[in-house]
């Protein structure tokens, strides 16, 4: 540990196009940006989704493309302001590890197809709308002009109460046939909270570009299809 904390780190640089597309998706739980998500990739796969790091097994939530790494690379990493959102989660078995989204992903993603869509809770969303994006892109890499555009869209239903029946819905689903109700509304106590302090924070922190009302999957997919052509002029 003494020789891991006594050697140099790596400074990291980054290669990026010479514009740099992300789009943000975030929302309540529940609301199917997941969905929306997938449906945007799919009518457009020039739209690339970022490969998480993390120094053990962890509960991936919302991020499926998750890679291990070394204690010692993913510290290179974060000394280097390289992270645009990390966090200390539990692993599977019961240890703490290290996860996070390297800004190296964001612009892998962005140059495999075009652009980059970040499908993330809202506590992720807060951190990665907070990261210095264009003072951590001059640092990372100081000899490239990097045009960054970041489009962010908060994906919802028209009230909490409609969330919380849409998540109900889910957990009914879910849990075995004839489970007891009570063990539903244990599990949304915690989400009802959540979900009022996500809702007040998208509407007073005026974080997002565009909202979305997610009553129809199809209308909301081509709502999202047309903010990207609208902002990106990725879509010919």
């Amino acid at each position: 540990a003494a020789a891991a904390a006594g050697r140099a780190r790596r400074r990291i640089r980054i290669k990026a196009p010479a514009t740099l597309r992300v789009m943000l998706v975030s929302g309540p739980r529940g609301c199917g940006k997941t969905t929306l998500v997938g449906m945007l990739k799919e009518a457009d796969p020039r739209f690339c989704e970022p490969e998480w790091v993390a120094t053990g097994d962890v509960d991936r939530g919302d991020n499926p493309r998750v890679r291990i790494i070394s204690e010692d690379e993913f510290a290179d990493v974060r000394e280097s302001d390289a992270f645009t959102a990390s966090f200390r989660p539990y692993g599977f078995g019961g240890e703490q590890v290290d996860f996070g989204l390297p800004t190296q992903a964001v612009v892998d993603a962005a140059t495999r197809g075009g652009a980059c869509v970040l499908d993330v809770d809202s506590i992720a969303a807060r951190k990665i709308l907070d990261y210095p994006w264009v003072e951590a892109l001059a640092l990372l890499a100081p000899k490239q002009d990097i045009t960054l555009r970041f489009v962010s869209v908060w994906v919802s239903l028209p009230s909490l109460d409609d969330v919380i029946v849409r998540n109900r819905e889910r957990l009914t689903a879910m849990l075995p046939a004839g489970a007891p109700s009570s063990a539903i509304e244990r599990q949304l106590a915690p989400l009802r909270a959540q979900t009022t302090d996500d809702l007040e924070w998208a509407l007073t922190s005026r974080s997002f570009d565009f909202t979305i009302i997610n009553e129809d999957k199809e209308t909301a997919a081509q709502e999202i299809l047309d903010k990207v052509r609208y902002c990106f002029d990725v879509v010919s």
